[in-house]
């Protein structure tokens, strides 16, 4: 997003607490004082804020900049049945925080669940709008040009529950009693921001059940190398219980994966019928949907405008599939998401 406002010609400072990003020069400050009380804060024209779960910062929309229009660019909260007991009274601060929100000028939500969910806290309908989230940097690829064998299943996010890594780990040990298709699992994510008894839970079980050979567990790893992981994989499992957004489902078309997991909140929407999604939580019914896909992939990489793929949207070639995924991701380009941006920023500024 900031690299999408200053293409537009703005002038953009961005405020956190903490960066991994040298490139966007960020200030770092150590709490709502120090923000408000920075010169560049005080004489913004607008102020964009991003919330989805709480953090100091955020209190200052009660304080503004003197005027300036405020937008909350809002990517939902997980919610408490999803997390583990630890995480609840950081949940419960986020829930009383969200409702600062109905005091901006707009929400931009990152998805229409989002937007539904926006109206929960108070924030009127006008206010509202749906702007999703820019995903373009992972190069795309095709499904047809990637190996035969092993099938690779790869997973991207976060090690907690409403992630439904356990269950994806179940659906695989099933499968490997089955004596399926040869297949590798690659697991990515980061660490420092998951669970670590849910992360232990799942080392034991990749130990206990003897799916070394077949689940490699690479925690978190720079771009270039998960664009390496989404070029090789044949498909990107997401058996989530919760998202309001998901960007390794785009980033997953992008690079020519199959999405294969739970039809849980906005996942239906982004995957769009490329791909198998199941009833949350029915892991019989996944380890079939994987089974199905992973059998009928070598036959189809050999002949790709063959309609051989089981996929929600009806039997599809691989050429189709990549050609639906395609028209799909654009909606998420930043070409796209840039000019919605411009337009937004446009009629909130003074004329």
């Amino acid at each position: 997003m900031a690299r999408a406002l200053g293409e537009g010609g703005c002038d953009v400072t961005v405020f956190c607490c903490k960066s991994d990003y040298p490139e966007l020069r960020a200030v770092v400050v150590g709490g709502v004082v120090e923000l408000v009380t920075d010169e560049r804060f005080r004489k913004a024209d607008l102020l964009i804020w991003h919330f989805g779960i709480f953090y100091e910062l955020f209190n200052a929309v009660v304080i503004g900049s003197g005027g300036a229009p405020q937008v909350v660019c809002f990517h939902n909260i997980t919610p408490k049945e999803f997390l583990s007991e630890t995480s609840w009274p950081l949940l419960e601060r986020s829930l009383v925080q969200a409702h600062l929100m109905a005091a901006v000028d707009e929400v931009w939500a990152v998805s229409d669940l989002n937007a539904a969910c926006a109206r929960q806290f108070g924030v009127a309908e006008g206010a509202i709008r749906t702007i999703p989230l820019i995903v373009d940097d992972n190069p795309r690829s095709r499904l047809r040009d990637k190996a035969t064998e092993p099938i690779n299943i790869l997973f991207v996010g976060r090690f907690v529950r409403s992630k439904g890594v356990a269950d994806l780990l179940e659906a695989v040990e099933s499968l490997r009693a089955r004596g399926e298709p040869r297949f590798k699992v690659a697991l990515v994510g980061n660490v420092a921001f998951s669970d670590d008894r849910y992360l232990q839970n799942l080392r034991d079980y990749i130990r206990d059940k003897e799916l070394e050979e077949l689940v490699e567990f690479h925690g978190a790893v720079d771009d270039e190398t998960l664009y390496r992981f989404y070029r090789e994989a044949h498909i990107l499992a997401i058996p989530s219980y919760h998202e309001g957004f998901c960007k390794p489902v785009v980033e997953g078309l992008r690079a020519g994966c199959i999405p294969i997991g739970y039809a849980s909140y906005n996942l239906p929407y982004v995957v769009n019928g490329l791909g198998r999604l199941v009833k949350p939580g029915d892991v019989a019914a996944l380890a079939v949907a994987l089974r199905d896909v992973t059998a009928a992939l070598p036959t189809a990489l050999q002949l790709p405008s063959r309609a051989s793929f089981p996929l929600d949207c009806g039997p599809i070639s691989i050429e189709t599939f990549e050609a639906r995924s395609e028209l799909v991701t654009r909606n998420f380009e930043r070409a796209n998401v840039s000019w919605q941006i411009s337009e937004r920023v446009s009629g909130l500024m003074p004329h």
